[in-house]
């Protein structure tokens, strides 16, 4: 199946997430690339040069998949920034 990978740096610590379901979101916007975007409930979307990457489905390192609402249930993304692999 194919997918992406990537990290989320925190203060105390990084770890790796896999993305399996994403949708681009052509937009203009000021934000630099990479820059994490939610509400912290419902989306997650990162951008991008020309709009947003929003994840639909992912799964935290030694976690299950879930959706993007289940995993913003349990974890608090705004903790952390997009770490390049």
């Amino acid at each position: 199946m194919p997918g992406a990978r990537t990290g989320l740096k925190g203060k105390k610590n990084s770890l790796t997430v896999k993305i399996f379901e994403s949708i681009p979101e052509v937009e203009k916007h000021s934000l630099s690339p990479g820059t994490i975007v939610t509400d912290g409930k419902h989306y997650i979307k990162i951008a991008c040069n020309d709009g947003f990457v929003s994840i639909s489905m992912l799964q935290l390192e030694g976690k299950k998949k879930m959706n993007s609402i289940e995993f913003l249930r349990g974890f608090k993304i705004t903790d952390y920034t997009i770490d390049i692999i």
